[in-house]
């Protein structure tokens, strides 16, 4: 983090520790980044504990890396996908009690005999998600990342795929653009048009079909506006629902 912040990758190039002291201080100088290692010492409670404190002391983006790990530790004498529902529903108390949008990173099952790994780039479905299948119910939105780590091609290979398998607010699904990481800054770029539309301009209500008032907005500003209050909400432009009126 602290080399991103100079846009120099420490595993690219050797950073001296005064110049990495600069970044270090513009990531962490002011707290605005808090960061939790457990090192697997702490159950699911005191997890749930940590995060709640984090969010009294106002960060407002948390990312839980990873719940399978967490999990294997059980949960109130609860282990597997038991021990997953305890947590996903303490999460879910968590996010309703704090003003603050909570990421939970999940693994993946292994995929069929014969067919492509996800090391190789394959994008998971939702079915795809290791373990119950409470992360998949609870969550208000779920991302998939793939990235073909074997690829000849150093594009290819550092190039992250994305698919939106579920938003609660919009019901929008599918492939969305993604982005490509940068080894020497050791950041990732969007990989796509500066805008993009909301919904297609085609739409069909009642039988009818219009065209609905469509905003182009960048994709920066959508990040941006997530909602304090509810978890994994992103506000849109406001869409007439209604055909024009005859003149």
């Amino acid at each position: 983090l602290s080399g991103m912040a100079l846009n120099r990758n420490p595993a690219e190039e050797e950073i001296p520790l005064e110049e990495l002291k600069v970044g270090f201080d513009k990531v962490f100088g002011d707290d605005r980044v808090l960061v939790l290692d457990h090192q697997g010492a702490i159950d699911d409670g005191t997890v749930v504990d940590q995060l709640e404190y984090m969010a009294l002391c106002g960060c407002k983006n948390i990312y839980v890396d990873h719940i399978t790990m967490l999990a294997s530790e059980g949960s109130d004498d609860l282990k597997g996908n038991e021990a997953v529902d305890k947590i996903m529903n303490d999460f879910l108390k968590l996010v309703k009690r704090q003003p603050v949008w909570l990421g939970v990173v999940s693994h993946l099952r292994k995929v069929g005999q014969g067919k492509r790994p996800f090391e190789e780039g394959t994008l998971p479905s939702i079915d795809d998600i290791k373990g119950s299948g409470s992360i998949k119910q609870v969550s208000f939105d779920i991302i998939a990342f793939a990235r073909n780590m074997i690829a000849d091609d150093d594009t290819e290979r550092n190039t992250i795929n994305m698919r939106v398998l579920k938003c609660r607010y919009t019901g929008l699904t599918g492939n969305v653009a993604g982005a490509i990481y940068n080894q020497k800054t050791g950041r990732l770029k969007y990989c796509g048009d500066e805008t993009f539309d909301i919904i297609p301009k085609k739409q069909v209500e009642q039988g009818s079909v219009f065209e609905p008032t469509v905003k182009k907005v960048e994709p920066t500003k959508i990040i941006d506006s997530v909602t304090k209050k509810t978890p994994g909400i992103i506000k849109v432009p406001s869409i007439s629902s209604k055909p024009p009126e005859e003149k």
